[in-house]
């Protein structure tokens, strides 16, 4: 196995931060605003994700599409069907995408709430928090600035590239007894890798250890 997989391996994916899975995290196009205040009112996720008969994704109601048609109608909005207030086709991620990129696209268009899909069916609603959470978990290591700092101060012989193998990370951590490899590609800097880092890659039940050729 090479380095990069363990460096694309290592970034969280959004579906392993998502909380508001299924269960009352999404409504029907036919239901009435009045039953979706009362779902919203039971979680801390403020959005709805609306769903066809077929439970494709059609839309995405939040407290502020609530709001405004409140605002708008008063109290006979809540005798409207959502379709009638929700944003239809929303911007959907699928379950393994990274958080950094999942975040990038919900600061860019403004979005508190994400619908997530796996294998192209609805999973849940991811907000934004959560998505940050799970990228400010990896911000140590992604931090540029940081990152060059730290490759100044390393051994030549301890920087690697994307296409070394992982077995070298282990001849450095435990013949050089380094803290961590700085992966370089290009002569800048592309990750850092802790021992941390191999411990996860060694216990996930998705790899096949008998590529990592570590002994």
């Amino acid at each position: 196995m090479k380095i990069s997989e363990v460096i694309q391996l290592r970034n969280i994916k959004v579906g392993q931060v998502l909380n508001d899975k299924l269960g009352n995290s999404w409504v029907f196009e036919t239901t009435l605003v009045s039953e979706a205040i009362s779902l919203i009112s039971q979680k801390t996720n403020s959005a709805l994700a609306v769903l066809d008969t077929k439970k494709s994704i059609v839309g995405i109601v939040t407290e502020k599409d609530i709001i405004g048609a409140l605002n708008e109608n008063g109290t006979k909005a809540l005798k409207q069907e959502i379709n009638t207030v929700m944003t239809k086709n929303p911007k959907v991620a699928d379950s393994n995408e990274t958080c950094e990129q999942v975040l990038v696209t919900m600061i860019d268009k403004n979005f508190r709430n994400m619908p997530i899909t796996e294998g192209g069916t609805f999973i849940g609603v991811v907000q934004t928090l959560e998505v940050a959470e799970g990228k400010i978990s990896e911000l140590f290591l992604e931090n540029t600035k940081l990152r060059k700092l730290l490759s100044q101060f390393m051994d030549p012989k301890n920087v690697l590239t994307p296409e070394d193998e992982v077995s070298q990370i282990k001849v450095l951590f435990e013949e050089k007894d380094v803290p961590y490899v700085i992966v370089e590609e290009k002569s800048k800097v592309k990750a850092v890798i802790s021992e941390k880092d191999i411990v996860k890659l060694l216990s996930s039940s998705d790899i096949d250890r008998s590529t990592l050729k570590i002994k």
